[in-house]
């Protein structure tokens, strides 16, 4: 998320409290695995009815130019999670070069 101004050992804080609106970025599990993306809802899932996380039409975007990566969009056999949505991003000053 470099382009968005979350490096690598930057510390983010989570709502998780708060629901993610289209464009915002969140603080995510894939299979397990912690991501943070930004996150777009298509119109299907605008408009569904129940959650627009189970929706077809959500998909989450890393926004890394020197590092491109495909979008995301999930699959029956994935698992999905979000934990909440970044609502600031802390950048150290030091850097440990371990």
């Amino acid at each position: 998320m470099i382009d968005a101004g979350i490096g690598a050992g930057d510390i983010v804080v989570v709502d998780a409290a708060r629901r993610p609106k289209s464009g915002e970025i969140v603080c995510m599990r894939v299979n397990g695995a912690r991501a943070i993306r930004r996150i777009f809802f298509d119109e299907a899932a605008v408009g569904a009815q129940d959650d627009p996380l189970e929706a077809p039409g959500v998909r989450f975007v890393t926004e890394n130019s020197a590092a491109p990566y495909a979008e995301m969009r999930p699959e029956p056999w994935q698992r999905f999670e979000i934990e909440g949505t970044v609502v600031s991003a802390v950048t150290g000053l030091l850097r440990r070069s371990d």
